[in-house]
């Protein structure tokens, strides 16, 4: 972060102030205010804000005797028509149309909905040509459902996402890459943290969560709030600012040779942005000299808006010069590093990462995801290489000195960091380093020093 780094990120401020303007707040109080609640959901479990949200907006309905039916399983049939209704598709035109599914009845209450999503690429069926009316809908049918629906975007580190759960191996073929994109974006996650269940049936009440998160995370064609842009349409207008998009994991993040590049360091940003709701946890990270600068790491984590996301960022000092300004480090002296941001501690464990930055050379590695995210409870993996040994040196005792531990030495992939480390440690192999972040440094609400 520079001193111009309120222009770095008024990018995204900007971006996310648009949503924020258009978020009809009234209207959305005013469908909770409508909310009559169910007697089989007590308002102290797991999934009832889940219930609650696709509830009020029409998502998911009630039973005629008033019961939500949590626990209860849920029809293939009756899950397109859901997905049909959240989308605003006009089913119109697909009714009274004979579908080429046997086993669809033409006029059923869920024919234009099964032949809508046939159209669209969103179902094919059985291999023998049915649909599979009646029966319900296992985890890893909703994940390919909702993955074609997507557009089938591109999936990458498919081994790395499926590694801590034992039972990956009987994820049917042709469900594993929407699967793994469930995983990546948030939609799904396991049983605990070693079991996925794939061809295990989804309740009603999954069914709602999974649901809810894939609507606040701006994925739905329509928006169950009017007026609040999906991710795709924010990205077309950050990239006028500058930033780039990534579709395949629905993250925003700072190009190499971006405008905001110019500028200087200055650490009272990180207070000023706590007042334009920029509320993120820092740490520090000074070390030098060497190549004849002093050299700064800033790690940042935690909320930008309506976003969650984090940042690493290097820069260089002249000793000679004022000691407060840093400026960002040019090509010549840029670090390879990769990252990856985990909404918890046991999500870390478990490598079911939010998102990930790949290994690159790079001044300011960033990441940025539509998401509400505790700065205090989201993990942040780091593997950064330094330049020579004697800034590698410089970088330890300065990784020691700001509170983190060393676990030893050796090297791993970003894919076992949950197995070799522990939250705010790190380990050496040569000249690279691997560390976890969550708990060291300060919000940058509460900043002690410069």
């Amino acid at each position: 972060m520079k001193n111009d780094k309120v222009k770095n990120t008024l990018s995204l401020l900007v971006a996310a102030v648009l949503v924020l303007s258009l978020l009809p707040f009234t209207a959305i109080s005013s469908l909770a205010d409508d909310y009559k609640g169910f007697p089989d959901v007590a308002n102290r479990v797991w999934f009832y804000d889940a219930v609650k949200y696709c509830a009020t907006r029409g998502f998911i309905t009630g039973y005629k005797n008033g019961n939500f039916g949590p626990a209860d399983t849920l029809k293939r049939q009756d899950f397109v028509v859901i997905l049909a209704r959240i989308a605003g598709a006009n089913l119109s035109t697909y009714e009274n149309v004979q579908s080429s599914m046997p086993d669809i009845a033409n006029g059923s209450y869920y024919a234009a909905a099964v032949n809508w999503a046939v159209d669209n690429h969103i179902i094919n069926g059985y291999s023998n040509g049915r649909f599979g009316v009646g029966d319900n809908i296992t985890r890893e049918q909703i994940c390919v459902i909702l993955y074609r629906y997507m557009g089938s975007p591109k999936i990458y580190n498919v081994s790395n996402t499926l590694i801590t759960f034992y039972d990956a191996n009987r994820i049917s073929p042709f469900a594993i890459d929407a699967v793994v994109w469930a995983i990546q974006n948030g939609v799904i996650r396991g049983k605990d943290s070693t079991t996925l269940a794939p061809i295990a049936t989804a309740s009603r009440s999954e069914i709602a969560t999974i649901v809810m998160r894939m609507d606040q995370a701006g994925m739905f064609a329509t928006s169950s709030q009017p007026g609040l842009p999906a991710d795709k349409d924010i990205a077309e207008f950050i990239s006028v600012m500058g930033w780039e998009y990534d579709p395949n994991q629905g993250i925003f993040y700072v190009p190499l040779d971006n405008w905001q590049r110019q500028g200087n360091f200055v650490a009272h940003y990180d207070t000023a942005a706590h007042y334009i709701n920029m509320n993120y946890k820092t740490i520090r990270i000074d070390f030098g000299p060497t190549e004849g600068y002093n050299w700064r790491m800033q790690l940042c984590k935690g909320e930008y808006c309506v976003f969650g996301g984090c940042e690493a960022g290097i820069y260089t000092q002249d000793p000679n010069a004022n000691n407060m300004l840093y400026t960002g480090v040019d090509n010549d002296h840029m670090l390879q590093w990769e990252s990856a941001l985990y909404l918890n501690e046991a999500d870390f464990k478990a490598n079911n990462m939010w998102f990930y930055r790949e290994w690159q050379s790079h001044w300011w590695l960033t990441g940025f995801k539509s998401g509400v995210v505790n700065p205090e409870e989201i993990v942040m993996f780091l593997h950064v290489r330094m330049r020579s040994s004697q800034m590698a040196n410089q970088f330890e005792e300065a990784l020691l000195k700001s509170g983190y531990t060393k676990l030893g030495n050796g090297s791993f992939s970003m894919k076992s960091a949950g197995s070799n480390l522990e939250v705010d440690s790190f380990k050496r192999s040569m000249n690279d380093f691997y560390l976890a972040w969550r708990d060291l440094g300060e919000l940058n609400y509460s900043q002690a020093q410069n």
